[in-house]
């Protein structure tokens, strides 16, 4: 469909919350506004937001999806929590999370998204907003003393890890490591693992053909059983029934 037209469709079902939406978020250049359907593809996003995806354009972003913009496997986290936030009715607060920006450099980030409502209150996706947290050193000095902690994690994902040697990492004991990292990161040590985990398995449910069996030990999870508990009880969806949904997305959006 025409980008155009396409924004214009999903504009007329916004109704006059989109004068509010461009009012409020078009002049901001540190915090990136986006808007998406049922489908996670984009109708709306500010300037800050058109240049984080690559772009000088709206109309090049228009009716596109992360996955023209950003790396594959980082898509799929943001596709999850498109997802969630549609399927609970329920908005994602201050996620904080480590991206790659078109640099391929990681950053932090701070993301909120939130169900989006047309005017007759239906839900027709999501919007959101983020944010660069590296624009400002005060905000950014708890993470970067957390730096070697969450790189320990991604590089052990797939084994056994002890809060223990985390904490040595950072130079911690373990209580000190746990209170710290729950105060930057709004979660204790061991749910952000088992994030990590979950965040590898999507990958490797919607880029392989690898059996679930195989996956949840491959990205750290102790048995098949236990994997399948999780993913569900996070995603509302067996793994096989998710791998479907995101393919059908995939291809949606290609």
């Amino acid at each position: 469909m025409n980008p155009q037209l396409f924004k214009k469709k999903h504009i007329d079902r916004l109704g006059v919350q989109y004068k509010n939406f461009e009012n409020i978020f078009h002049p901001l250049k540190d915090i990136y506004f986006f808007c998406k359907n049922l489908e996670s593809q984009i109708f709306l996003g500010n300037p800050a937001f058109i240049q984080m995806c690559g772009k000088k354009d709206e109309l090049d972003v228009i009716g596109k999806s992360d996955y023209d913009f950003f790396p594959q496997h980082l898509v799929q986290g943001y596709i999850l929590d498109d997802q969630k936030v549609i399927s609970t009715n329920k908005t994602m607060q201050n996620k904080i999370e480590l991206v790659s920006d078109l640099k391929e450099s990681l950053k932090w980030f701070i993301t909120t998204k939130a169900p989006l409502y047309d005017k007759r209150g239906k839900i027709m996706g999501t919007m959101g907003t983020t944010r660069d947290m590296q624009i400002t050193a005060e905000q950014i000095r708890p993470f970067e003393k957390m730096s070697k902690a969450i790189e320990h994690i991604h590089d052990n994902y797939a084994n056994p890890i002890e809060i223990k040697n985390i904490a040595k990492e950072v130079h911690l004991s373990v209580s000190q490591f746990e209170r710290n990292f729950k105060k930057v990161f709004k979660t204790s040590p061991l749910k952000y693992i088992q994030k990590v985990r979950l965040d590898i398995a999507i990958q490797k449910i919607i880029d392989t053909n690898r059996s679930i069996s195989e996956i949840a030990l491959e990205s750290g999870f102790y048995d098949h059983s236990h994997f399948c508990h999780y993913f569900k009880k996070q995603t509302e969806l067996s793994p096989l029934n998710y791998r479907k949904k995101l393919h059908k997305i995939h291809r949606f959006n290609k």
